[in-house]
Parts: C-alpha cells; sequence; structure tokens
C-alpha cells in the first residue's frame, strides 16, 4: 500500500499545474471564448473529469468515487481531455 501511495503521489505531483494556471485574466479574450467552446465539444465523460480536477480541485480518488471509476481511469480520462482541449483550441484560436 505505501508503494502504492508513493506511485500516486508521484503521479498526481506530476500532473498538477501551477495555481491559478487557467485563469482568464492571464488568457486574452480570444483566448477564454476558445477555452470555452472547446470545453464544451469535449465528450461529457471527459468534461467531467477535467472540470472536476481543474476547477473542483478534486484528487484522482475523488474524482474515482464520484464518477464510480478506477483511479486509474479517472487518471486516464483525465490526461485525455486534457489533450483533446489543447488540440480544440488549436482548432478555434
Amino acid at each position: 500500500m505505501a508503494r502504492s501511495e508513493r506511485r500516486r503521489q508521484k503521479r498526481e505531483a506530476a500532473t498538477a499545474r501551477p495555481e491559478g494556471w487557467f485563469v482568464e485574466t492571464d488568457l486574452d479574450r480570444d483566448d477564454a471564448e476558445a477555452a470555452v467552446a472547446a470545453l464544451a465539444d469535449l465528450p461529457p465523460d471527459l468534461r467531467e473529469v477535467v472540470v472536476a480536477r481543474i476547477w473542483g480541485k478534486m484528487t484522482f480518488e475523488q474524482i474515482s468515487a464520484a464518477f464510480d471509476l478506477s483511479v486509474s481511469s479517472a487518471y486516464r480520462r483525465y490526461e485525455t481531455g486534457i489533450g483533446a482541449l489543447a488540440e480544440l483550441m488549436r482548432v478555434y484560436r
């Protein structure tokens, strides 16, 4: 269990973003609108995990419990969602 906990902490630390990394005031209006449009176009299962992680500041354990997923599935959905969000933002700019 200790090894599992260390891996989880390492994984979460690697994916952690600095506080306020997605604040509209740091983006110009076009980027903010592109982000909103891209987020709206994500599939619901990815969008809910991304929103829970970024804006809800939930851990992957909390996300897995809230959405009845394994922790690894929550992490994969988050990573897939962030990747898709980045691709969609390139389209909307």
